[in-house]
């Protein structure tokens, strides 16, 4: 994590990843790898606080890790521009994104299929209202704008 000044950060993470032997995959596009050694860039974003001079905004753009707390909404990295809101009552944030590379160096780096041609926008409002006491929404809306896949594939 470096802080350029007091209103603007930037982070880069970078994971590395041998693996010898076969790799079996969690997602139903991959198939089982062999040697699937690689490097990424994980994250890789710039901030930007106190946004139009309010300390309680700001705004981050680039691939960045969104995680919800149950992950039943969200749980991954993706290339956005995200703006955000965080007081002492009051937080979210709203986001739009699409990937547009794996970030990989190695033997498995092409972007899945399914995940060249998807934009999304998404968001959360958490707001406490009394002592531990919240009132929370979320949204998510995917865009597949890729030509159709036919049955099966």
């Amino acid at each position: 994590h470096y802080q350029i000044n007091k209103n603007v950060h930037a982070l880069s993470q970078v994971r590395v990843v041998e693996s010898n032997g076969n790799a079996l995959s969690n997602n139903d596009d991959e198939d089982n790898n062999r040697g699937a050694s690689f490097a990424e860039i994980r994250q890789g974003w710039i901030e930007f606080k106190n946004l139009f001079d309010q300390p309680i905004l700001s705004a981050k753009m680039g691939r960045q890790r969104f995680r919800e707390d149950r992950a039943n909404w969200w749980n991954r990295d993706l290339d956005a521009l995200r703006l955000n809101i965080n007081s002492s009552l009051t937080t979210g944030f709203f986001a739009v994104g699409q990937n547009f590379s794996k970030y990989r160096i190695g033997t498995v780096n092409n972007l899945e299929e399914d995940e060249k041609q998807r934009l999304r926008l998404l968001g959360e409002l958490s707001h406490q209202y009394k002592k531990n006491h919240f009132i929370e929404t979320r949204f998510l809306y995917e865009n597949d704008h890729s030509d159709e896949e036919q049955l099966g594939q």
